[in-house]
């Protein structure tokens, strides 16, 4: 598993390395990229026109150490083939985290947008799912390869509701011990605030359950507890 971790960067909420092209090097991703408002600063993020709802700027690297960047990709909501739309207070990357899930030899990149709207119910939240390919994230022809996770989402445990913030924490792992990896979402917003955590067996919403504070049997009073606000790559 590829490592992750968060900043406050004011213009990178998230980070995260892995292999998206498999070229045995690895690659880094820049989370809710935003545009730096100063423009004789250098925006790590890429175009203006990625700001909106957030994006993800991938450095990709090469056979020299540390080298990152000899090839980007920005990619957001509006990319095609990438699940959603881009719209204001998404923040879509605002959480990352890396693994194989489709076993190709490529990494893949799991991304949080815990500011989605669904429907009118603002805040609900949602993640995606972007499978690495041979040219990264983005493929030959500027197109996403992704699926899109939503409390909505038929066999997703729960209903979306405003401020759920679902998808506010990410993280990957072989959480049911069969050898694959699973992917683990965090909703703090959850149940006004006493969160919640869904866990997608190799990111199938088939067998996916979702763990709250109530179901796991923590004392009483549960709310505000934000359970599954951080989460952890295994």
């Amino acid at each position: 598993m590829a490592n992750t971790w968060n900043t406050d960067n004011a213009g990178v909420s998230a980070l995260a390395s892995g292999d998206f092209d498999g070229d045995g090097h690895d690659d880094l991703a820049l989370g809710e990229c935003r545009e730096i408002a100063d423009e004789n600063i250098d925006d790590p993020c890429g175009p203006e026109e990625f700001a909106k709802g957030g994006g993800i700027h991938v450095h990709y690297g090469n056979a020299t150490p540390g080298s990152f960047g000899y090839r980007q990709q920005t990619l957001n909501q509006d990319t095609v083939g990438v699940a959603g739309v881009a719209e204001t207070g998404d923040r879509f990357g605002a959480a990352l985290a890396v693994a194989d899930i489709d076993n190709d030899g490529r990494d893949d990149l799991i991304a949080g947008a815990p500011g989605e709207a669904i429907g009118t119910r603002a805040g609900a939240g949602a993640a995606t799912l972007l499978f690495g390919g041979p040219t990264g994230l983005v493929d030959a022809w500027g197109e996403g390869h992704s699926v899109g996770y939503q409390q909505d989402t038929p066999r997703v445990p729960g209903v979306a509701e405003a401020a759920d913030a679902f998808g506010a924490a990410v993280a990957t792992g072989d959480y049911n011990h069969d050898g694959k990896a699973d992917v683990a979402i965090g909703s703090p917003g959850e149940n006004a605030g006493s969160g919640g955590v869904w866990l997608l067996p190799r990111a199938s919403v088939n067998g996916s359950s979702a763990f709250t504070p109530a179901k796991l049997g923590l004392p009483s009073p549960s709310s505000a507890l934000a359970y599954g606000r951080y989460l952890s790559s295994q």
